[in-house]
């Protein structure tokens, strides 16, 4: 991974010193907080209302951890639109399991079923 990271650096900085144009994609690649586009104040417990996958990323097609059931207590962080791309609502929340067989790991659950 080290290695893909010098890689990439070395064409970004040989883009730039010779005038080139960097186009990234915004928070698409992002697993984690990084794809938060809305902050609450505070972070906020709230409770899955059925079984729902629980995802390493904001899409659907991002690999799901497993499933959060019915009644699984977590606290959510912040939320994102779908894949990191703004301007398509806001559909997805970064939170962590407070109960459940995922207890206290973090991912990513489709908004609608944190209530």
């Amino acid at each position: 991974m080290a290695s893909v990271r010098r890689i990439a650096a070395g064409g970004v900085a040989a883009a730039l010193l010779s005038g080139g144009l960097i186009v990234l994609a915004p928070g698409a690649y992002a697993t984690g907080s990084d794809a938060c586009t809305t902050f609450p104040s505070s972070p906020s417990t709230k409770h899955i209302d059925t079984n729902v996958n629980f995802r390493s990323g904001p899409k659907s097609s991002s690999t799901s951890k497993g499933i959060l059931t019915k009644g699984t207590s977590v606290r959510s962080y912040c939320q994102a639109p779908t894949g990191g791309y703004t301007g398509i609502g806001v559909d997805w929340t970064y939170a962590k399991a407070l109960s459940g067989a995922h207890k206290g790991e973090t991912g990513w659950v489709y908004t609608k079923h944190v209530k």
